[in-house]
């Protein structure tokens, strides 16, 4: 399960970002802030994977009759 606090500032940098305009919020920030917000979505990125990869795939075999 992906820790509530990783979703909260994913959530939280998307919401940032997406209501103020991208582009030019994204070009306005400073390098410090550019690499917290970058950290913050590899983060999700990771949880969310490792989260499907701890679920074992289920195949449905074929039944021949």
């Amino acid at each position: 399960m992906i820790p509530l606090a990783v979703i909260m500032t994913f959530l939280g940098t998307i919401i940032t970002l997406f209501f103020n305009s991208l582009a030019n919020t994204w070009k306005n920030l400073r390098k410090e802030t550019k690499n917290i917000y970058a950290t913050s979505i590899q983060n999700f990125v990771k949880e969310i994977k490792k989260d499907f990869a701890d679920k074992p795939a289920k195949r449905r075999a074929k039944r021949t009759q």
